[in-house]
């Protein structure tokens, strides 16, 4: 299964069970502008952009490091005809982007590969309420996470190839 397909799975299934439009928070966005590598290299912005604006009062907060990269996703968001009031981005570093939002229901994390970083960004989006958290590279970021959602108690928790999965219960 792709990481496009996943993460409409994933999205799908938080969607029919809050019952509303999601909030969606992404760390990491489109870094290259090659179609070949729609399936990966930060592409979950445009399947997330595609699925936010398929879901009426779903909207995309998007936060990413570097600004050429920032400015490559939102050409390609508005070549691939995403209403431009459906998304957003922040740039600059992402624990300080997710701290500035109000609410998350679903959070798709894929910045650092460091697990500190990993397990802050993770911190943010359950204190932001998020009810489902998706990282990517499980082995390297999510690591710390992925220990921390267990030990916790709040999240179920779901370990694929390279995502973890977790849902809080």
């Amino acid at each position: 299964m792709s990481v496009g397909q996943e993460l409409t799975e994933h999205l799908d299934e938080l969607y029919a069970r809050l019952g509303h439009g999601l909030i969606v928070a992404e760390t990491g966005c489109i870094r290259s502008i090659d179609p070949p590598v729609e399936d990966s290299d930060g592409w979950s912005t445009l399947h997330i952009a595609r699925w936010v604006a398929s879901h009426p009062g779903s909207f995309l907060h998007s936060i990413e490091l570097h600004p050429d990269n920032v400015i490559k996703a939102g050409r390609i968001l508005g070549e691939k005809g995403i209403p431009a009031d459906l998304f957003d981005f922040y740039q600059g570093e992402s624990v300080d982007g997710l701290q500035q939002l109000d609410r998350i229901d679903f959070a798709y994390l894929d910045t650092s590969d460091d697990l500190a970083h990993g397990l802050a960004e993770f911190e943010i989006a359950e204190e932001k309420n998020a009810q489902m958290i998706v990282m990517d590279d499980r082995e390297t970021k999510g690591l710390a996470a992925l220990a921390y959602a267990k030990q916790s108690g709040r999240w179920d928790v779901e370990e694929r190839a390279r995502q973890v999965i977790m849902r809080r219960r």
